[in-house]
């Protein structure tokens, strides 16, 4: 919160620019967001020691990710008769965590002490935390990912991906900025 002159709390002066019809102005900025995103695509890894073969995956997942933005920028363009177009883009780094879900099979546990009979499906919660970069346009976002997936409950460490790093690809739209 900011004092004003009187020392009330709460109230801040106001700026403005006023465009003549068909100027533009472009302003500068940095801020918090948080962001809903789906990583639709993830590479795992693979480990020759372990036996462990690399992965493609395309499973729907739930994240929110917080961060700050480094570089922004927002542009006014005023037209007469219609107003304000206003378009922002920007850049975000910041901490990615999540939900998910795996179902566990021979061929995902082929690395266990005992893996699972080709018979057998598990399905397991997964927790996911990452690090990223977004870039956003208006709302909307696109970003590159590295995270890991935490299967959680009986037989989780049978999962030949738990808790090994993975990449990914991003999509998501900005629910609001601080």
């Amino acid at each position: 919160m900011t004092k004003d002159r009187n020392g009330d709390f709460g109230k801040r002066d106001v700026y403005f620019y006023e465009l003549e019809n068909r100027q533009t102005i472009k302003l500068n900025f940095r801020e918090w967001t948080v962001s809903a995103l789906t990583i639709p695509f993830k590479y795992r890894f693979k480990d020759r020691d372990a036996g462990i073969s690399e992965e493609f995956t395309t499973d729907f997942n739930a994240n929110l990710f917080v961060g700050r933005t480094f570089y922004g920028k927002t542009s006014f363009f005023y037209r007469k008769d219609v107003g304000n177009i206003s378009n922002t883009y920007k850049w975000t780094g910041g901490l990615l965590i999540g939900a998910s879900t795996v179902t566990l099979n021979a061929s995902n546990t082929s690395s266990a002490n005992i893996p699972l009979d080709s018979d057998t499906e598990i399905v397991k919660g997964l927790g996911t935390i990452g690090l990223g970069l977004s870039f956003s346009y208006n709302k909307i976002n696109l970003g590159g990912f590295i995270g890991w997936d935490y299967s959680v409950g009986d037989d989780a460490e049978k999962w030949n991906y738990n808790k090994e790093p993975w990449i990914g690809f991003a999509l998501g739209y900005s629910l609001f900025k601080f």
